[in-house]
């Protein structure tokens, strides 16, 4: 027997589920997790994008160098910019660095410095190019030396005849003045030799140390263009017959992890660490950066030497000038 007690109620409002609370908190729970997501991936991602990045690295850091496609001034290839587009701000950055490496150079008394990266294509061909060219615009005597007998570039990066004789034919026996070119005045250049020649074993020979002599004897500054370590052991072996060695890092590419062990292999060789370089760094997300390199750019449309003119100057404020009195004779003031 069923009694009723009392009559269903329709509800007025939804219990189940709360939009004024169910929407806040899914929106919260939602930014913890991607910011989680973000946080653990920039954890986990060793690899090197900032200068700040290589502070734990040892030694100095020798300067940074944006990537092509940053530059306001559209260079071509990156490949000798300081020689073919002075104007820009690659070609600045490595003026910049020069100068460091040159101090550091100075320091340790070195005439024969390697350049070597963790991996391939970090940029150690065209730091090479653009390094020479730098010096070479001083009125220095410079050699560029391709010791990467396994994949070398410098003549391919100078549009000159890949395979042509270099260094390995001179440690098989050539003379090393018959295997030099010249590229620019005061830059010349020793390709890795032909095919056949290219015995990467001989580097670790008494007749390397006779080249390296040579080169000193020749030459106010030898760069070398050494293989990426990980892929060349020969690397290290070059490290102990050179003066001095410096790293180049490519940003985005190259681990911290490869970085430091390369710096700690470098100062435990024979020749002088001078420090690492940032290649191909990125400045289009603005700040600082970014703001540095277009007042860069700006300041170098001015420069004469770069195809600028004085007349070109902004002209100054109405009121702002002054003069100054020397004798009866006034001054206008700069």
């Amino acid at each position: 027997r069923v009694e009723s007690i009392q009559d269903a109620r329709k509800p007025k409002e939804i219990t189940f589920p709360k939009l004024k609370v169910m929407v806040p908190v899914t929106a919260v729970l939602v930014a913890a997790i991607v910011v989680m997501v973000l946080f653990i991936r920039e954890f986990l991602d060793q690899r090197v994008k900032y200068p700040t990045d290589l502070g734990g690295v040892p030694g100095r850091m020798l300067g940074a160098v944006p990537a092509l496609g940053d530059d306001p001034a559209e260079p071509r290839r990156i490949e000798m910019v300081v020689a073919e587009s002075p104007n820009c701000i690659l070609a600045e950055s490595y003026r910049q660095m020069a100068v460091q490496v040159a101090k550091g150079r100075q320091a340790a008394g070195a005439k024969t410095l390697m350049l070597a990266c963790p991996m391939p294509g970090s940029g150690t061909t065209s730091t090479v190019l653009n390094l020479g060219a730098c010096q070479a615009a001083v009125g220095q005597r410079v050699l560029m030396l391709s010791a990467n007998m396994r994949r070398p570039g410098l003549l391919r990066a100078l549009g000159l005849t890949p395979g042509s004789p270099g260094l390995g034919d001179v440690l098989a026996g050539a003379d090393p003045a018959s295997v030099v070119m010249n590229v620019r005045p005061n830059l010349d250049v020793m390709g890795a030799g032909t095919p056949g020649s290219r015995i990467f074993e001989r580097l670790n020979s008494t007749t390397m140390d006779t080249v390296l002599q040579w080169a000193r004897d020749h030459y106010d500054l030898v760069l070398v263009d050494a293989p990426p370590s990980v892929v060349a052991g020969e690397t290290l072996t070059l490290a102990n017959k050179v003066d001095a060695s410096m790293i180049v890092a490519k940003a985005w590419q190259d681990q911290r992890g490869l970085v430091m062990k390369l710096a700690s292999q470098l100062m435990d060789s024979r020749s002088t660490f001078l420090g690492t370089m940032l290649n191909g760094m990125r400045m289009t997300a603005g700040g600082y950066l970014r703001k540095n390199a277009e007042a860069m750019a700006k300041y170098a449309q001015h420069t004469p030497a770069f195809g600028g003119s004085d007349a070109k100057l902004p002209a100054p404020a109405e009121g702002t000038g002054t003069c100054r009195r020397a004798g009866d004779a006034i001054l206008p003031g700069d």
